[in-house]
């Protein structure tokens, strides 16, 4: 026979809590992220006890031992084992407390706190079979919108119940009446939580009704509200009735049905479409929503990446046009000649200044006394009447000198500027009459001497 395990967890409504049992809470408990999905449900009251019943060939409970933990004990079928421990330190945590197989039937088992200690549960587990030896297990899950489910009167229920978004498929039901399903085994799943439904009453065809509560401390989505095995082959119906005197909310998330081929199971067809197949509303506005910031953010990277490329282009062709200027190339240093290319060139100056005709009267630069005490303020202004500078008349052109080699001394110096050549008037003294200024004066060689071409 296919063999499977359902686990139940500590919040479902299958595990009957006596009082004094109570949710671990993260902020008296540090180790609650230990526990499977941050849940479980622990008491400290000595004769506290859990009821849970099944069907199946092996059940299991599972918690932690910790430091503050003492003895519990268990009863199956009546049948009560010897007082267990719960304690260890270091806290070790997904431990089993119980475990036992036994053959396939229906069974009861209770755990009980012997000790005013903590005791916790995290989980229950059981094995159970359908169908026969060598055959598949077929499981199929309904949505709380496929055909199979039937909502009566229609004003008793609606699509939206609260935190709708944690259920499987993103919908769920209320008030469901009845389910039509070939199966061996189903388990209703729903939500527990503070507001949902304090009262619903659950059967199977015409079986007595059984009675469970929602309600728990947190809020909880996907436990298991009701599970029924060993219905036998064909058609079965469930059927869930909320109490009258209920307060809160119930809601269907899904069903899982279990069969086997040899009880007439298969597989859903993936044509078979529930008959409400569309979003809720606000699924839809976020997938919306969602869609159109994923558009909007494509567009803005495309606009980014254009814009850098853009930018590495334009800049890339600056940079290579500065490239072939570099910091380290040598700079430029000052024009220098040499000794007698400056003295061309000083000639070539002095040629250019002096260009009028070879018989006039050449102007030379005035010269003072070296120890004026009040010079001019400016160039060209006028001269204090009390200076002591005296200001005397250029002398006057020096006759020319015939050169060596000329023809008896005789040769002009038209002659001359008619060959074409340079002549130099030798170096004169001037005497103490000839210099400038008041006073006693020293003898200055002459000026720069005169040259004459043939203009």
């Amino acid at each position: 026979m296919p063999l499977f395990l359902t686990v139940v967890k500590d919040t479902s409504p299958l595990l009957v809590y006596s009082s004094s049992w109570q949710a671990g809470l993260s902020e008296t408990d540090g180790s609650l992220d230990q526990y499977t999905q941050s849940s479980f449900t622990d008491t400290q009251v000595q004769g506290s006890s859990v009821t849970f019943r099944f069907y199946g060939s092996f059940v299991g409970v599972y918690g932690a031992k910790r430091g503050n933990h003492g003895n519990y004990q268990v009863s199956l079928d009546g049948t009560i084992t010897p007082t267990l421990n719960g304690e260890s330190n270091p806290a070790l945590f997904n431990q089993t407390l119980f475990s036992q197989g036994m053959p396939l039937g229906f069974h009861n088992l209770t755990v009980a706190n012997k000790q005013n200690s903590f005791f916790d549960i995290d989980y229950v587990a059981f094995d159970t079979t359908v169908g026969l030896d060598n055959e598949p297990l077929v499981i199929n899950a309904y949505q709380d919108s496929h055909p199979a489910f039937s909502y009566t009167p229609p004003s008793a229920w609606y699509t939206a119940p609260n935190n709708v978004g944690t259920f499987s498929g993103g919908s769920g039901q209320v008030c469901i009446r009845h389910i039509d399903i070939p199966s061996d085994a189903i388990a209703l799943y729903g939500p527990v939580g503070p507001n949902v439904s304090t009262s619903y009453a659950v059967r199977v065809d015409n079986g007595s009704p059984t009675t469970f509560s929602a309600s728990k401390q947190f809020y909880r989505p996907q436990q298991i509200l009701f599970y029924a095995g060993n219905l036998g082959p064909g058609q079965h119906t469930l059927q869930v009735q909320v109490g009258e005197s209920s307060t809160g909310e119930f809601a269907i998330d899904y069903a899982n049905v279990f069969s086997a081929p040899s009880l007439g199971g298969s597989f859903l067809s993936a044509n078979v479409l529930p008959e409400s197949n569309h979003l809720p509303s606000g699924t839809v506005a976020a997938l919306a929503i969602t869609t159109t910031l994923a558009i909007l953010s494509s567009l803005l990277a495309l606009y980014l990446f254009w814009r850098q490329r853009r930018g590495l282009l334009h800049y890339g062709l600056k940079d290579s046009l500065k490239s072939t200027i570099s910091l380290e190339d040598p700079r430029p240093y000052p024009f220098t000649v040499t000794p007698t290319t400056e003295n061309n060139l000083a000639v070539q100056s002095t040629m250019a200044r002096y260009v009028s005709n070879s018989t006039s009267p050449k102007p030379y630069p005035l010269t003072t006394k070296t120890n004026v005490t009040s010079p001019p303020s400016f160039v060209g202004s006028p001269i204090d009447a009390n200076s002591n500078v005296n200001l005397n008349t250029a002398p006057a052109p020096v006759p020319q000198v015939p050169q060596a080699g000329s023809n008896n001394g005789q040769e002009s110096l038209a002659s001359r500027n008619e060959k074409g050549r340079v002549a130099l008037n030798s170096p004169q003294r001037y005497n103490s009459p000839q210099s400038l200024g008041a006073g006693l004066s020293t003898p200055y060689h002459n000026p720069p001497p005169e040259y004459s071409y043939d203009r």
